[in-house]
């Protein structure tokens, strides 16, 4: 060796530093072993963590981080032994992380968790290969921050992948579970600049190197064609199960690259993709025509006019409700029978309208003349059943052109095997980012193309050992691992990083169409209220939302009616199980109808709906908040 190394800034002998060795591997730690002859008790040269740089003629030939520190000591001799990783091996100490959506202690928020869908960013958006090693390089980067020993350079592939999820990955992992769809690319790093820059090249696009059979010797005399990993065509079959409002459907996606004809030189893979899943909320809606001017609809709206005859009307008026809160003014010609009208019903809405009319009708023998009013709910909408996507899943997107990207990195002969270089100063020339000919020897050899997987320089004797063809400790190109990289896959959506929340359901307005508001009954239509002896006649009453106990520790509202146009002692009927309490007096009689929420006595105003539900074992009507 040579007076042209140094390591960090002093040569070798005067650090007592000997038999150097530095072996370059794809997709791993480039490392470099040494040893130091000196008393094995004695302070490291390089302490664990350090990072120690090579050069060769003063250019930057290498650069790691101390990983191991290992003393040895016998009657015979002492010495230190060093390994220095490359920084490949600070991307498997840094644990990759995505960002994911969720629902915290009643507050969302985006938790960074050591669980990854590979193939999507932290939106769940599709990436290619190239844009997930961008990514986990990237990450790895800003994690390390000025201890980082790498920067990201050229990053060739981009083979669109099926989703995976995976958990607890390192950067270096995820990026050779990545290249797996890939095998045919090289990753390695140019130590000459600073920081050293990882590129990650196809086969394809390296620079050819040409070595003489005469200045090498070929390892146990073999450069053998790995004939069996050949292909000459590939057929992916993607299956996924859609649900629709629970109905399921398979679908089969193909997808094929090359010539398919012979079976024995065709790949098959099968994929499960994730289905998409879709429900529908659906609301029917009943609506008739508001027609104010006809004595027919003022009798079938209001309760006055049961039994009469001879109805008709002499003037009519409609006006639409501007409150300046939920009634806008807008005018509708339909009244809202039965359902509801919710915000995802688009293009139909829901306006108050006062209906007033002086009307002319007989009655137990009299005839009369009013003027009634009815305030309902009118709407453009029509009788139908509307329908809306309340809850929606994607489907796992199907790759496009992962038939042909594995293909490419198949469909060339691949040869294997191993040469040996004897110089004068070892290293002079990078092997690994290049592809290797072998000129003098049999014809196939001058073009073979060998990928280079790694390669070994021993400073001390010149030597290199340069190993070509499938890296045998990925084993990313054999047809076998390929098939184990389908069957270990668990599938993935990039939907899973947020739940998709459906359309809401709630109703924006319903149907309690009908109020008369001129001191008459509403129609039937309408909330009403019966005595229990059948009778067909609306009892009078009038209404109001009161604290039914002012002086109680927990304020017990409630409906209150009060009934003065019949004896107390009759009963009031309103649903099945409701909870009407009668606080009677000499006078009249009052009926209290509690509001409920989940069971419980509200104290807070609102829009409610009326729900029955079990109390104390018994089924019991309240009015329960929705708004």
């Amino acid at each position: 060796m040579q007076n042209i190394w140094t390591i960090n800034g002093a040569s070798p002998e005067s650090q007592n530093l000997g038999s150097i060795q530095l072996k370059i591997i794809t997709q791993s730690a480039d490392l470099v072993t040494l040893t130091q002859t000196t008393a094995y008790d004695a302070d490291p040269t390089f302490a664990y963590g350090e990072t120690v740089t090579i050069h060769r003629d003063g250019a930057q030939w290498f650069k790691g981080t101390c990983i191991s520190i290992a003393r040895h000591g016998s009657g015979a001799s002492e010495r230190i032994d060093y390994q220095i990783a490359g920084p490949w091996w600070q991307l498997t100490k840094v644990i990759y992380q995505q960002q994911f959506t969720r629902f915290v202690s009643g507050v969302t928020a985006t938790p960074t968790l050591a669980k990854l869908i590979l193939g999507t960013d932290d939106a769940g958006a599709r990436l290619n290969s190239g844009q997930v090693i961008t990514a986990v390089v990237n990450y790895a980067a800003s994690a390390l921050g000025a201890s980082a020993l790498f920067q990201l350079g050229t990053v060739a592939p981009a083979t669109q992948m099926p989703y995976e999820e995976l958990n607890a990955l390192s950067c270096a992992d995820v990026i050779s579970r990545v290249l797996r769809w890939n095998p045919d690319v090289v990753a390695y790093f140019d130590y000459s600049s600073t920081p050293p820059t990882l590129h990650f090249k196809t086969r394809a696009s390296l620079d050819a190197l040409s070595l003489d059979i005469a200045d090498v010797v070929i390892s146990k005399n073999s450069v053998n064609p790995r004939n069996d990993l050949q292909i000459d065509g590939v057929v992916i079959q993607f299956e996924r199960t859609d649900t629709v409002d629970g109905n399921k459907q398979n679908i089969i996606i193909t997808d094929s690259a090359g010539t398919i004809t012979d079976p024995l030189k065709t790949l098959y893979l099968y994929f499960d993709l994730q289905g998409a899943s879709v429900s529908f909320i659906r609301q029917k809606v009943v609506s008739e025509t508001i027609s104010e001017s006809s004595g027919t609809w003022w009798q079938k709206k209001h309760a006055k006019l049961q039994g009469a005859t001879s109805i008709s009307v002499a003037s009519a008026t409609k006006t639409a409700l501007d409150d300046a809160a939920e009634n806008d003014g807008t005018a509708y010609s339909k009244e809202l029978v039965s359902g509801s009208i919710a915000e995802w019903m688009t293009g139909v809405g829901v306006n108050t309208q006062i209906v007033q009319a002086t009307v002319i009708y007989t009655k137990d023998g009299a005839k009369k003349t009013e003027t009634l009013r009815l305030s309902l709910q009118g709407t453009n909408a029509n009788s139908s059943t509307y329908s809306s996507v309340g809850s929606e899943t994607p489907a796992e997107p199907t790759p496009t052109g992962l038939a042909a990207a594995i293909l490419s990195s198949l469909v060339n002969l691949q040869y294997q095997g191993a040469v040996t270089l004897t110089e004068s100063e070892a290293g002079g020339v990078s092997h690994i980012n290049k592809k290797l000919n072998i000129l003098g020897g049999r014809t196939e050899w001058a073009s073979m193309a060998a990928q280079i997987y790694s390669a070994t320089y021993s400073l001390d004797s010149g030597i290199t050992q340069i190993n070509f063809g499938p890296a045998k400790h990925l084993g990313a190109t054999d047809l076998f691992q390929l098939f184990r990289n389908v069957r270990n896959r668990q599938g993935g959506s990039g939907s899973v990083r947020a739940q998709i929340g459906g359309t809401s359901d709630l109703p924006t307005r319903s149907a309690n169409t009908s109020t008369a508001d001129d001191g008459g009954g509403a129609g039937p239509e309408a909330f009403r209220i019966y005595w229990a002896d059948g009778l067909s006649t609306v009892v009078d009453f009038s209404t109001a939302i009161a604290n039914r106990d002012s002086e109680s520790p927990e304020d017990e509202w409630g409906i209150f009616f009060e009934i003065s146009d019949r004896a107390h002692t009759k009963t009031i009927t309103y649903g099945e199980g409701l909870d009407i309490n009668d606080d009677t007096g000499t006078d009249q009689t009052q009926w209290y109808l509690p509001i409920y929420g989940d069971g419980k006595l509200l104290t807070t105003g609102g829009v409610y709906r009326a729900e029955t539900f079990c109390a104390s074992g018994e089924p019991v009507t309240g009015l329960v908040k929705i708004g």
